[in-house]
């Protein structure tokens, strides 16, 4: 894998074979980089070479574009599980003890006779 960083702050990268054929080219945002760049090498053994160099990019996009969806996918997990593990609000109903809500069937059990 080649990388070289743009002017804008994001990264080109070429991944290439051993025989070295271009395999797959495009570039990423900087904080996309460390999760696209084992996504990219991971396909470098069952990857023929492409015909073209669009063939090359569109690789490369159908990879970075897998690598978002699992990275939100991961985003809105964690979002569900921290905010399911959260402490109840102050304003948010508190549970009423099963003893309380016997006791006040019983007293109202009373006053109806």
């Amino acid at each position: 894998m080649q990388a070289a960083l743009l002017d804008d702050g994001d990264w080109f990268l070429e991944l290439w074979s051993a025989q070295v054929r271009l395999l797959a080219r495009g570039s990423a945002p900087a904080d996309e980089v460390a999760a696209l760049a084992p996504a990219l090498t991971a396909k470098a053994d069952v990857w023929e070479p492409p015909s073209s160099l669009e063939s090359s990019r569109r690789r490369f996009t159908d990879i970075a574009q897998a690598v978002r969806a699992a990275s939100d996918q991961a985003r809105v997990r964690a979002a569900t599980t921290s905010s399911l593990s959260r402490a109840p609000s102050p304003s948010a109903p508190q549970p009423v003890p099963a003893g309380a809500i016997a006791a006040a069937d019983l007293a109202a059990t009373r006053r109806s006779r």
